[in-house]
């Protein structure tokens, strides 16, 4: 068979397709900073310089025979690099001190055996079966990746280095028959395998550049919610607060309006809470809002709003007509005058609580919550006559 021209040589192209998909690797790197894309380059240019070391055709015999140590380094290298990789996404323990001087060890055993005393076939046999089992590793992990993130990219990277894996150990066969055109021959089968490790790679690059823009979405919603939480929350309390009263009370109205539901609205103030600052402290009285916003949250319905209005004024506003709501409120208001915090404090401290409901088609809260509040005072004056 005659001589192919140089710039055909199988190992030559395969070397500088390994380059070239190495210098865009490095590209990707250079925009999305991680790990597994230098780890990949390094696998591709350790590849490349392998491919080199064999030489043009008619040379490979005699090459393989002086640089067999040299080439299964970096062959083995290259395997390595891809485990590594693939190690690192699937989430595996960190690389280690003693991972290092493992490889290091085992890549100067390639290097030492690959020497023109021991032989080629002796050189070669033990790498390609190191590089076959950081293949089906690769390989595995991959597998893994792909089941547990549904990435075809990763996939496809198995299905790719599982063929190469495979393709190693039939290496093994030929290097021991002395037949270098057979090696050669499975070189140019393992290229169409890498072809499909290739696509893998940039597919995977971009399912993993997908998934971390929803996650970075999901996060910015969350920030967003969380933003809007404190936005309409009163930082002291966690009670809703006036911006978010003026939000939803429109919304109430109109549901009042078409479905005939009662509105009620509860204006409750905190009975000598002046006293409690002065007396105690403004820590104090401030654990005693903070008491009760947690005591009406927890004791009122779901579907009840609860909000700091002002001072030591607390409003509800309540799907109920005006004398449910004044019945609840009333237990409610006898309940917390035996809670712990308003024993501790006595000298009269408690709750006094209006109540009004909202007329039928009422378009305007204000006149409702302003005769709430004249309700709640009459009620503090007569507890105090």
């Amino acid at each position: 068979m005659s001589s192919l021209p140089a710039l055909f040589e199988p190992r030559l192209i395969a070397a500088a397709a390994a380059a070239v998909v190495a210098g865009l690797l490095f590209l990707l790197y250079v925009n999305r900073r991680r790990g597994y894309l230098l780890l990949w380059m390094a696998g591709w240019v350790l590849m490349a310089a392998g491919m080199m070391v064999l030489g043009d055709e008619g040379a490979v015999s005699g090459n393989l025979a002086r640089f067999a140590g040299l080439f299964q380094t970096l062959h083995v290298a290259s395997a390595l690099a891809f485990a590594l990789s693939a190690t690192s996404m699937a989430g595996a323990p960190a690389w280690t001190r003693r991972h290092t001087a493992g490889t290091l060890l085992l890549l100067g055993l390639c290097l030492v055996l690959g020497t023109p005393v021991f032989g080629t076939a002796a050189g070669l046999v033990p790498g390609y079966l190191v590089a076959a089992a950081a293949l089906a590793v690769s390989s595995g992990r991959f597998a893994q990746i792909a089941r547990r993130e549904r990435f075809a990219g990763a996939g496809l990277l198995a299905v790719g280095f599982g063929a190469v894996a495979i393709s190693n150990l039939w290496m093994i066969r030929a290097v021991t028959m002395v037949s270098p055109e057979t090696v050669l021959r499975l070189v140019a089968i393992d290229f169409v395998a890498y072809a499909i490790v290739t696509l893998g790679m940039h597919l995977l690059i971009f399912e993993d550049t997908t998934r971390e823009l929803r996650l970075s979405n999901t996060r910015l919603e969350a920030a967003r919610e969380e933003l809007r939480g404190l936005a309409l929350t009163d930082p002291l309390t966690g009670a809703y607060n006036r911006r978010f009263f003026d939000e939803i009370i429109g919304r109430e109205l109109e549901r009042h309006r078409r479905a005939g539901e009662p509105l009620a609205i509860v204006f409750i103030d905190i009975d000598r809470f002046k006293t409690v600052n002065d007396v105690h402290g403004h820590a104090v009285g401030d654990t005693l809002l903070r008491d009760v916003a947690e005591f009406l949250k927890r004791t009122l319905r779901e579907t009840d709003y609860v909000f700091r209005w002002g001072g030591d004024e607390f409003l509800v506003v309540m799907s109920c007509p005006a004398e449910a709501a004044a019945r609840r409120m009333r237990t409610l208001e006898l309940e917390y005058e035996s809670a712990p915090l308003v024993r501790s404090l006595g000298n009269g401290v408690g709750l006094s609580i209006g109540c009004a409901e909202a007329a039928p088609g009422t378009k305007d809260v204000q006149p409702v919550i302003a005769a709430a509040d004249e309700h709640m005072y009459l009620q503090k004056r007569l507890a105090t006559a």
